[in-house]
Parts: C-alpha cells; structure tokens; sequence
C-alpha cells in the first residue's frame, strides 16, 4: 500500500478583508485561499494544520472572525480538528483560534512541563507559539530535546529562522538547534521552502496564503503530509499578478499594442473564484518616458493597478551602506542589475534589487540605514 495523506499544512493566513492597503478593490484573497485549504483537508479526509499568523492583526475585523469560524465549522462538520500556533500579527490569550470548538493550541509550553503531542497517526510532534528571546529558545529546545529522548518527528511553528531570513536578531535561531526533529515545518518567512541541507532534519516553508507584497512569489502553495513523513505540494488558485517594469520608449509602446491578457500571460479567468478575477498589475515606468505614466494607467484602468517610478540611482545605496568602499559611483539601478546579473552575492546587486521592487524607495533606505547602523554597532562590540 502507497502511503496515506495524514495533514495538510499552511500558514500565514493573514485573514482580513483586503490584504492591500493600496488597493481597496482588492479583496477576499485571503479569505479565498483559506476556503481552498479547507476543501483540500476535507477532500482529503485530514486535519488541517495552521502555523500561526492565522489572523493579521491581534484585533481582527468581525468579518475575518466570523469567515474563520463558518471555515472551522465545515472542518468540524467533516470530524476534521485543526492545530495550531500563533504568530506576531495575531499574538493575544486567550487565542482567537480558541473560539472555535474543533481546535487545538499546540505549544508545547502552554504548561511548565514540555508537551508532545501524538498526532497524524501516531507522530511525535511539538508546536511552539513566536519565541523572540534566544536564550528562552535555547531553554525549550533542551526541554523538547530531552522530552523526545533526543528524537521527534515534526516541530510546528512560528519563527524567524536566521537560515530563511535576514530580519531583526534572526540569527540567534538558526534550524541546526532543532535537527533532532525529522522535520520542521515553520510560519512567518513568505516563501515556499524545502530546505533539506540538515544531516537528518528537513525543514518547511509555505509562505503565505496570497500575496502580501509585490516583491512576493504570486504563486501559493499548501502542503500535504503522508503517514511517511513526505510531502506533496498543492498550489493554490490566486489572484493574477503581473509586475511589468517598463524602461524603453520600444517596450513601452509593446505593451501597449498588446492585448491585456497577452501582456499578463493569463487568460482563463472564468476559472478562477469570482472574488479573485480581476488582476493586479503594478508597472514600474521609467518616469522619462513622455506620457508613459497616463498611457499605462489608462491600459489597466479596469483593472487594479499602480504606475510608478524607478529612477533611482545607486549614489543612495552607497549612502545606506557607506562601509562598502566598493560600491560604484552613480549609476541607474537598472543597468546596476543588468550589470551584475550572474553575480547575486553582489552586495551591490542584492541591495539593488532590493530598492527595486519595494513599495517605498524612501522608506527602504531608512530600513537600511538603520541595519547598517546596527551591524555597525555590533561588529564594534564584538571587536
């Protein structure tokens, strides 16, 4: 007999009515992606698992409330339970998961003595809520350690892995500390990974259910978990996104000429859930392009889009990272890219890309700033 599906894992929900703040008309795309994973579970039989930032802020609307609930009670309906953990968006006790009567808050350190749960057909598993102090977390990882004899099968939670993340003092949490798990399937990082380079461990990452940024990967992914301890993906139907960046009088008058579907590179939007049809298109326009800005926004003017800059020039890279002696000197960012293409450990060329695709150029270049200041400061300690 092959193996048998035992869970389906997500994260990252962020349940709330529009997930873009700049876009209004955008709506329903978390709540679409979560009525998706709970027709996969009930599909398939299993549980769902939930890794916490289920909701996205810690007073959630009424209208995600309500949606969450009327989801877990389809689970309920089918004898299906849901577990969970929290993360930073929806940190709050008692739990907003708790309100419903077929879930289960799975930290381990919900008591004063480490819990491990039986689960999925017999599997040992921990779950631990958003721990942000290292010397807490090294405290628990010696308690699940020692309560495991030294072997678990499945660590589930919320954590800002060093090894996925470069975010605040990520650092201290790096996955080797738990590689006495055979795997670890995590929340917070937006990205779908299967990072097996541990010796016995594999750790996971979904990411979120829809798009939180325009510098995310548009396609969303769930996972289904086997009574073996493998995986299989399942990708979710989401809202069609396109980021086009514009830089020639030639491209833009291409783009121009072509039909809209064409130029998104999707057309079967009957296929979709209504509430997800209309596309997201943000078009990055060399703003010295004549009249570039009005001709594309009135292109997509049915629907959500954004025309923006992008010149900007790596003079305020340099100024964000003024210890780098080997930044060059003025340039377009688009040509620093081109430039550095093939070389992605380029410091020149990941800061680059980073400035390329944030919301807000200035505000990015505070955000680095203040990270430059910190590294600064802490190689100063450390020396």
């Amino acid at each position: 007999m092959g193996a048998k599906p035992v869970a389906v894992l997500s994260s990252d929900w962020h349940l709330l009515p529009g997930a873009w703040k700049k876009y209004p008309r955008v709506t329903k795309d978390s709540y679409c992606s979560l009525q998706q994973i709970v027709d996969l579970a009930i599909e398939l039989n299993v549980p769902l698992v939930g890794a916490g930032d289920l909701f996205d802020v810690k007073l959630p609307p009424s209208e995600s409330v309500v949606f969450c609930g009327q989801q877990m009670e389809r689970l309920k309906n089918a004898g299906l339970m849901v577990y969970y953990v929290q993360g930073q968006h929806e940190e709050s006790s008692p739990t907003w998961m708790s309100l419903f009567s077929n879930t289960v808050h799975i930290d381990s350190f919900l008591s004063n003595k480490c819990k491990v749960f039986e689960l999925f057909g017999g599997m040992t598993v921990c779950g631990m809520d958003i721990e942000r102090n290292a010397e807490t977390m090294a405290d628990k990882t010696k308690a699940m350690k020692q309560a495991g004899s030294g072997q678990l099968d499945l660590f589930i939670t919320h954590q800002v892995w060093g090894d996925f993340i470069k975010k605040g003092n990520a650092d201290h949490f790096k996955l080797r500390s738990v590689d006495f798990f055979k795997m670890v399937y995590s929340g917070d990082c937006h990205e779908y990974i299967v990072d097996t380079h541990l010796d016995n461990c594999i750790a996971l990452s979904t990411g979120s259910t829809c798009m939180q940024a325009v510098n995310e990967d548009p396609v969303k992914k769930v996972l289904v978990l086997y009574d073996d301890m493998t995986i299989k993906a399942y990708q979710l139907a989401t809202r069609p996104f396109q980021l086009l960046t514009v830089k020639t009088k030639d491209h833009l008058e291409r783009i121009l000429e072509s039909p809209k579907e064409k130029v998104l590179g999707f057309e079967d939007f009957d296929s979709l859930p209504e509430e997800i049809r209309i596309p997201l298109v943000v078009v990055r326009c060399n703003n010295k392009l004549e009249f570039g800005f009005s001709r594309l926004t009135d292109k997509f003017a049915d629907w959500h889009s954004e025309v923006i800059p992008v010149n900007f020039d790596s003079a305020e890279i340099s100024n964000a990272y003024s210890a780098n002696n080997d930044v060059a000197d003025t340039v377009d960012v688009g040509d620093c890219i081109q430039a550095a293409v093939g070389s992605a450990e380029n410091q020149l060329y990941k800061d680059a890309v980073r400035l390329f695709f944030s919301h807000d150029v200035k505000q990015e270049l505070d955000v680095m700033k203040q990270e430059h200041l910190e590294e600064t400061a802490n190689a100063s300690d450390q020396g």
